[in-house]
């Protein structure tokens, strides 16, 4: 039963050290510059160049739809 504690003990303490750790690195800012440089770029649709074509404009309001 006291190995069990001491078990016990140990990860409570692992886990408050993980908490503070956490919490120093949300304060400092360092969790804010992670997710920014974490962002996806979503490539712009083509420009539709007014063509009478109805498989351009289908194309063309497919990559709107894809891009929204």
């Amino acid at each position: 039963m006291e190995v069990f504690n001491d078990v016990v003990d140990i990860k409570i303490k692992t886990i408050t050290m993980d908490v503070h750790l956490l919490k120093r690195a949300v304060e400092s800012g360092m969790a804010d510059e992670q997710l920014s440089s974490s962002k996806v770029k979503v490539p712009e649709p083509i420009y539709f160049g007014g063509a009478r074509s109805a498989k351009e404009l289908e194309n063309f309001l497919w990559d709107m739809e894809t891009y929204f």
